[in-house]
């Protein structure tokens, strides 16, 4: 099943491990190495995930999987050591264009006021209710978010075209999930497969922090959970 849903899969964004650690500019021009880089990477999907827990907790596991994609294609091309981007705030115009890709569009103000909310306050002690932001700021801000978005669609060359892992596992959660919510099979097997699922969005979620993305196609990373799953559930 997962083989032949490789079919429209295109490979025009995928390198060998060899190409990235040779032509990484993070570290043939600033001298990272590509642990380092790899270190980078995981902080700028992370910041991104706690950006999209704050914007929609239960919509936008998709979104951030491609936000991911585009964050992770556009430092093949670009330094995370350059000091002339910051690496989260470019993660938080990769959302925004996700979710315009997407269908699932968040007024640039909210994203934005996430983000400065999360910069001021990473353990989220402070009440959303009780955050404040000079608008001078704001705005900046906002111009800062649409500049890096455009950066990011000249980097891809326009192309939004991403499958994720989350796609392929919904595909597979849709066609299977009635054998296993069958009444005559139990509610110890209901339980197993819920706890199956949980499991898969987990680890899917855990391989965007990591350039997978840019070495195997998405279905291998699909299947990769779903084998783990398999194992530890």
């Amino acid at each position: 099943i997962l083989q032949r849903m490789a079919s429209n899969e295109s490979s025009n964004w995928l390198f060998t491990l060899n190409f990235l650690v040779k032509n990484s500019p993070s570290c043939r021009d600033d001298g990272l190495d590509f642990e380092a880089e790899k270190g980078l990477r995981k902080t700028g999907i992370q910041f991104m995930q706690r950006l999209c827990e704050m914007i929609d907790h239960e919509q936008l596991d998709d979104p951030l999987a491609v936000a991911s994609v585009f964050y992770h294609r556009f430092y093949v091309w670009h330094s995370l050591a350059s000091k002339a981007i910051d690496h989260k705030v470019l993660a938080t115009a990769a959302v925004f264009l996700a979710l315009k890709v997407r269908e699932k569009r968040r007024k640039l103000d909210l994203v934005c006021r996430c983000f400065l909310y999360l910069q001021e306050n990473p353990d989220r002690k402070l009440p959303w209710r009780q955050f404040s932001v000079n608008e001078d700021i704001l705005a900046k801000f906002k111009e800062l978010v649409v500049k890096l978005e455009c950066q990011i669609l000249r980097t891809l060359e326009f192309d939004f075209e991403v499958r994720t892992p989350y796609q392929i596992f919904s595909f597979f959660y849709r066609k299977y999930k009635n054998y296993f919510h069958d009444e005559s099979e139990g509610e110890e097997l209901k339980l197993k497969f819920k706890k199956f699922s949980e499991n898969v969005m987990s680890f899917i979620g855990d391989s965007l922090r990591t350039p997978l993305c840019l070495l195997v196609p998405p279905h291998y990373i699909a299947a990769a959970c779903l084998y783990l799953s398999c194992k530890y559930t």
